[in-house]
């Protein structure tokens, strides 16, 4: 889903499901749905090696990415998106007794449900792993099979530097408009 989704989605939610006196729970639970993308920029950065810090950049990156889910040698990994994350922040939360964090994880589980139905719409649920331990013995399979699950990521820097290293269209001269006679 696009940023702008989660961020309306999201505070339509929290709005429904707090009560008026839980306005730092109700602005966890928002803050939780939008920030938890920020994986997103993560992964930008890792697979461009910092060589792009833009914000514009990483989203062209998973627009472009996003046109190639349905590739063989296709695997997501959302690290703020996966159950050891969740698992950490449930401990957090628990362990400090937090309705603050609980909040936030119930954003994160609200955001997750989110991606997921949203992913089903295109048939690409399992396009993501769900866990860390689950992308590395899956992209293992992938390597065994021959398959790179790095490639569509290689293919979409590579879009993109082309996109910016061609010369940019030329506007068709205009020619004089001859005088009436």
């Amino acid at each position: 889903m696009k940023p702008r989704e989660h961020v309306w989605i999201g505070g339509i939610a929290a709005a429904a499901a707090f009560a008026p006196e839980l306005a730092g729970e109700a602005a966890a639970f928002w803050t939780a749905t939008v920030l938890i993308d920020t994986d997103h920029y993560l992964d930008f950065l890792y697979y461009n090696r910092c060589r792009d810090l833009s914000i514009r950049g990483m989203f062209l990156f998973h627009r472009l990415l996003f046109q190639k889910i349905r590739r063989r040698d296709f695997l997501g990994l959302s690290v703020f998106h996966t159950a050891e994350f969740f698992a950490g922040l449930y401990l957090l939360a628990t362990w400090t007794g937090s309705a603050i964090l609980q909040a936030a994880l119930l954003g994160c589980v609200f955001h997750l449900a989110l991606d997921v139905a949203y992913l089903a719409c295109y048939r690409s649920v399992f396009k993501r792993a769900y866990s860390v331990i689950e992308y590395g013995v899956r992209r293992r399979v992938m390597l065994r099979r021959g398959d790179d699950p790095d490639r569509p990521f290689r293919d979409v820097l590579s879009e993109m530097r082309e996109a910016v290293s061609a010369p940019a269209p030329r506007a068709p001269a205009v020619l004089p408009v001859p005088p009436d006679s």
